[in-house]
């Protein structure tokens, strides 16, 4: 007998990621080298309200099309540039965990307890804050 589970086998699932990341990294290198064509400023209103592009595919046809991110609205998502903060909430954390407990072990387990929670809500919040503005459904994110 043999059977097998129907799915695509792994190989082939791998062969389709490389492929996709190397269209990817080919759109990425065209976009940067004609950047003035591609990267677009956003429209007043859409800034103001914080919306998202309308149809970019009537934009551009099927060209890619990127636009200015003066908010940093990705940088936002990731722990990029607080990592002297957390370490400071981390350390006074353990430091009231200490006082309250008066066990140096629990205090750490609580401060790691809680230093996980907090990068799972992250994550979990990044992915579906980048899902709604980059119009990719979070299933696709990788």
């Amino acid at each position: 007998g043999g059977g097998g589970g129907g799915g695509i086998p792994q190989e082939r699932t791998l062969a389709g990621a490389e492929e996709v990341g190397d269209i990817f990294k080919q759109l990425i290198s065209f976009t940067e080298a004609n950047a003035a064509s591609f990267v677009l400023e956003r429209p007043f209103t859409d800034r103001l309200l914080n919306l998202p592009p309308e149809s970019v595919s009537s934009m551009q046809g099927a060209s890619p099309v990127f636009f200015h991110d003066f908010r940093n609205a990705f940088s936002r998502v990731l722990f990029y540039g607080i990592e002297y903060q957390l370490l400071v909430f981390d350390i006074l954390m353990f430091t009231a965990f200490d006082a309250e407990t008066g066990s140096f072990a629990s205090a750490a387990f609580l401060t790691w307890l809680i230093g996980s929670l907090v990068d799972f809500a992250r994550a979990t919040l990044g992915e579906a804050n980048i899902s709604r503005k980059s119009l990719i459904d979070n299933r696709f994110l990788i």
